[in-house]
C-alpha cells in the first residue's frame, strides 16, 4: 500500500481538489437514492436496501452490503455537507490507498460493520432488552453516515499527522478524529439507544484503523490488532507510573539497556 504523503489541511481553507470518479459515482449513487426515496412509489424500493431485521428473517442478506449507498435521513442541510465531506474525506483516501486496497477497506469494513450491528440486534432481542434497539432499527447505521465514518477513520489513520480544520476553524492532528467519531456516535447512541447501530459504527472505526495501519497485509493486520488488543494494560501501565512517579532511566548499552546497577 503507498506511503501517504498527504500533509496539508484539508477543509475550506486548505483548497479542493476534484474527487476522483469512484467517489463522484458514490455520491451519486446517494443523490439518486435521496431523490427515489422521497416519492411513495419508489420508496419501497430503498427500504429494501436498508439494513433492517429482514436480514435473517426473510432472508435479504444483500441488506448486509448495501445499506451504505443508500441515503438516510432526507433532504436537508446537513445531507449537503455530507457529501463535501465524502468528496473531501472520500478522495483523499482513494488517492493514499489506490483502487484495490481502497475497495477492500470498503468492503471490509461495510460488512464487519453490518455484521456485528445485525449480531448484537439478534441476541438483544433475544434477551427481551428491547429499549436498546432503538425505535427505528439500526438508526445510527445507514447510509452516507457510515461511508463517512469509514472514510474518516481511515484518513484519520493514513494521515495522522495532517493538519484538519475541524468545523473549518479549530487546527488539530487527524489522528484525533478517530475518538472524535467514537465520541460523537456515543452521544447519538445516548439520544437513540439504538445500541446495535452504535456497535456497528464502532466496528466500522476499527476495522478501518486496523486495514490501514496493517498496509492491507494479513501480517501488518495480525501486528496491528496485537497493538491494539494491548493498548488497555499499556494505559493503565502508564497511568499507574505516572501515579507513582516512576520514571525509566535510558541505558547506554545495546538496544539502550542497562545491566546494572538500576536506578529506580
Amino acid at each position: 500500500m503507498p506511503t501517504p504523503t498527504y500533509r496539508q489541511p484539508i477543509g475550506l481553507s486548505g483548497g479542493f481538489t476534484p474527487p476522483p470518479r469512484p467517489i463522484l459515482i458514490l455520491i451519486a449513487l446517494q443523490l439518486a437514492s435521496l431523490i427515489l426515496d422521497s416519492f411513495a412509489t419508489t420508496r419501497p424500493v430503498i427500504s429494501l436496501l436498508r439494513l433492517t431485521p429482514a436480514v435473517w428473517q426473510l432472508g435479504f442478506v444483500w441488506q448486509l452490503a448495501t445499506y451504505p449507498f443508500v441515503a438516510f435521513g432526507g433532504p436537508s442541510l446537513w445531507f449537503l455537507v455530507s457529501m463535501l465531506m465524502l468528496a473531501w474525506f472520500g478522495g483523499d483516501v482513494w488517492r493514499g490507498l489506490g483502487r484495490r486496497h481502497f475497495w477492500r477497506l470498503l468492503a471490509i469494513s461495510v460488512l464487519g460493520s453490518s455484521l456485528v450491528a445485525v449480531a448484537a440486534f439478534f441476541l438483544l432481542a433475544l434477551a427481551g432488552a428491547g429499549g436498546l434497539l432503538g425505535p427505528v432499527p439500526f438508526f445510527l447505521l445507514q447510509g452516507q453516515g457510515t461511508l463517512l465514518t469509514i472514510f474518516v477513520a481511515a484518513f484519520a489513520t493514513a494521515y495522522r499527522y495532517a493538519t484538519v480544520n475541524l468545523f473549518w476553524v479549530l487546527p488539530l492532528q487527524a489522528r484525533w478524529l478517530l475518538g472524535i467519531e467514537i465520541l460523537v456516535q456515543l452521544i447519538l447512541f445516548l439520544q437513540s439507544h439504538d445500541l446495535p447501530g452504535f456497535l456497528g459504527t464502532c466496528a466500522a472505526v476499527g476495522l478501518a484503523y486496523l486495514y490501514v495501519s496493517s498496509g492491507g497485509n494479513r501480517r501488518g493486520l495480525g501486528r496491528s490488532w496485537q497493538k491494539l488488543s494491548r493498548l488497555p494494560g499499556d494505559l493503565r501501565s502508564r497511568w499507574r507510573r505516572k501515579r507513582r512517579g516512576m520514571k525509566v532511566v535510558p541505558g547506554t548499552g545495546k538496544a539502550g539497556v542497562r545491566k546494572g546497577p538500576w536506578v529506580n
